[in-house]
């Protein structure tokens, strides 16, 4: 899963069904990864990233 949403080759649907799925059971990885994503918006299409956003908002993490 975290190899899926970091490859910029990877289609976005299952780039968006790693996020949540990693966001569902919050994984450690998740936040270096979503910080990853939005450094680098050319290899992270917009709705990958306002995706992000929205599990971002749902976890409750404190580092959100």
């Amino acid at each position: 899963m975290r190899a899926t949403l970091g490859s910029a080759k990877a289609p976005v649907a299952r780039r968006l069904a790693a996020l949540e799925a990693l966001a569902a059971t919050q994984d450690g990885a998740l936040r270096e990864l979503v910080e990853r994503l939005f450094a680098e918006p050319d290899a992270c299409p917009r709705e990958l990233r306002a995706a992000a956003l929205g599990a971002l908002g749902r976890l409750g993490a404190s580092w959100v």
